[in-house]
């Protein structure tokens, strides 16, 4: 499964480590961070019916054909889990990637549609808890680009260090 737990254990497996070695306080702490993640998550997941969901659900992998019928594509991160943490992935992510090519108004009326779309009871808090949970897979991703020097294209690299600034400034 994609857990916080096994993701950290692949995907990051080294990342906060070596965050850690360039500057203690804030692997320390991002550390911290993914251990309480995990911890939230192992409860949240110990008790809940899992779904299957895509895993890495954003505007990138639809596809809309001329007839408006949408498609769903990169399914390569599909797993079981809870359908709140796809809702989170394209709420989030809508933001990011939508920003500057389509105006912000139908982006909400986009994340809208989304959230009355679901046929089964969402659960708010749960998806309050995805936000935070891929806002930090998102934030180690992009951290590690920068700060430890990974490599990645140039509009990457400009949005991970507007939002390293952000981080900064908070």
């Amino acid at each position: 499964n994609s857990s916080m737990e096994n993701i950290l254990a692949t995907v990051n497996a080294d990342t906060i480590e070596k965050i850690t070695r360039k500057n203690p306080a804030i692997g320390n702490r991002l550390q911290s961070l993914a251990e309480s993640i995990i911890e939230q998550e192992k409860k949240i997941l110990s008790n809940k019916k899992l779904s299957l969901i895509h895993g890495d659900f954003h505007p990138g992998n639809v596809i809309v054909d001329p007839q408006q019928n949408a498609s769903i594509i990169d399914i390569k991160n599909m797993t079981l889990g809870l359908p709140e943490r796809d809702i989170a992935s394209m709420l989030i992510q809508s933001e990011s990637q939508l920003k500057g090519y389509v105006d912000q108004a139908d982006v909400v009326t986009f994340q809208n549609t989304l959230m009355n779309a679901y046929e089964a009871p969402i659960d708010q808090n749960l998806v309050e808890f995805y936000t935070a949970w891929i806002s930090f897979r998102n934030a180690l991703y992009m951290y590690s680009k920068v700060y430890l020097g990974n490599s990645m294209n140039q509009r990457t690299k400009d949005a991970a260090e507007q939002a390293i600034k952000i981080g900064r400034a908070s």
